[in-house]
C-alpha cells in the first residue's frame, strides 16, 4: 500500500498544527513521493504515530528548525519496527496441520508478521495470512461441554 498526497497531506497538517513546521504548496505531494521512495511498506496507518513520534523527537532534541520529510520517514520507520517487534511478542498459535508443510509455514509467519507490522489486529492477521498461503484449517471438533456434569446429575 502506498501513501498518497492526502495521506502525507494529512501528516503536514498535523504537523503544521503541533507548530512543527510550516506548509508549502504541493508539500502533501512532494512528502508522498519521498515516503514512498525511502520507506516503501508504509501505510497510512502508520502517519498519525508517526507524527506524534516526530514531534516527541523534535521537542526533545530541543531542534530549532522544522521537522522535515527526512524526520517524518525516520519516525514512520520506528512506529514500524516498534509494531513489528510486538507483533513477534504476541505469539499467535500454529493452525492445526500447518506444521506439517514447512515452506507453507514459513510463509504464512512471514505474512503474519507483516500484516501485524502494518496495524492489523492479531486475529485478523492469522485469517488473512492463512488465505494468502492458500490453507483451510480443519473444523473444530465438537465440544462435550456441559456434558460430563449431566452424566453425574441424579434425578430424584
Amino acid at each position: 500500500m502506498t501513501i498518497t498526497p492526502a495521506n502525507a497531506g494529512d501528516m503536514v497538517a498535523y504537523l503544521v498544527n503541533a507548530g512543527c513546521l510550516n506548509a508549502r504548496p504541493d508539500q502533501g505531494t512532494v512528502w508522498a513521493d519521498f515516503i514512498n521512495d525511502d520507506c516503501p511498506n508504509a501505510t497510512p496507518t502508520d502517519m498519525l504515530p508517526a507524527a506524534r513520534l516526530a514531534i516527541r523527537k523534535w521537542k526533545a532534541a530541543n531542534r530549532g528548525y522544522q521537522v522535515d520529510v527526512t524526520y517524518a520517514v525516520e519516525a514512520i520507520r520506528e512506529v514500524r519496527a516498534n509494531r513489528h517487534d510486538s507483533s513477534a511478542s504476541q505469539n499467535v498459535p500454529t493452525p492445526d496441520g500447518l506444521a506439517d508443510d514447512p515452506q507453507a509455514w514459513l510463509k504464512w509467519r512471514r505474512e503474519v508478521a507483516r500484516l501485524m507490522g502494518d496495524g492489523v489486529p492479531k486475529g485478523k492477521a492469522n485469517q488473512l495470512a492463512l488465505e494468502h498461503v492458500g490453507y483451510t484449517p480443519p473444523p473444530e471438533l465438537p465440544t462435550t461441554k456441559g456434558t460430563i456434569p449431566q452424566l453425574f446429575r441424579r434425578k430424584p
